[in-house]
């Protein structure tokens, strides 16, 4: 049974991103116009990457970038709901400054395996691994042996890195997932294995500074 290759890309930046600002499933931004450029940029990089499916999130932002990535391709995408971000409930919208003490409480207790714990009228990260997982397996049981791109989003990757590559949900926070960042993996139909995650080598020559 040939290996099924999987790359997984976070989309381009919003201005929500760029002021970092908590989106989660309540806010359903655009790309800025650096987001557009870093689409670009994996346009540029996916060009000549045998693909044979892309999928994304039902999510403007995550739809934007595989739709531009999916042009370059004469391709078309694949939206899924199963794989919109973690709703973050009542701290949807706001800086992560104002949040500061809400969001490092959630997270420590995640890191320490607490990870069944949801925010306020959100979800944990056991629910959001479980909608998530259920429909990727299925695209994978579909599309043995064939080459897909997923375009999600950064904690939704990140918990879903963290127990494909056995380390536990726990250490979620050690996957860095940036804007327009790939990752690449191999399933054999028992586990998953990394070739490279977060690469950004692409991003070199857009203009956009930090």
């Amino acid at each position: 049974m040939a290996e099924t290759t999987i790359y997984l890309v976070r989309h381009g930046e919003t201005e929500y991103n760029k002021q970092e600002r908590i989106q989660g499933q309540g806010v359903d931004a655009e790309l800025n116009d650096y987001g557009k450029e870093q689409s670009d940029a994996l346009a540029g990089y996916f060009q000549d990457v045998e693909l044979d499916h892309i999928f994304s999130s039902t999510m403007i932002r995550a739809k934007q970038t595989a739709e531009i990535i999916a042009e370059r391709k004469k391709m078309s995408v694949e939206p899924s709901p199963e794989l919109v971000e973690m709703n973050y409930g009542t701290m949807e919208g706001n800086s992560k400054t104002e949040v500061k003490g809400t969001i490092e409480k959630l997270h420590k207790n995640w890191d320490d395996g607490m990870v069944t714990l949801a925010p306020d009228q959100g979800e944990s990260p056991v629910e959001v691994y479980r909608r998530a997982n259920k429909k990727v397996m299925r695209l994978l049981e579909k599309h043995k042996g064939e080459s897909l791109l997923f375009v999600l989003h950064g904690r939704l990757l990140r918990i879903l890195l963290s127990v494909w590559l056995e380390l536990g949900l726990k250490r979620m926070s050690e996957f860095e997932q940036d804007n327009a960042a790939i990752s690449l993996l191999f399933w054999d139909d028992t586990s998953f294995e990394a070739e490279f995650l977060n690469y950004q080598g692409h991003l070199n020559s857009t203009s956009h500074q930090s």
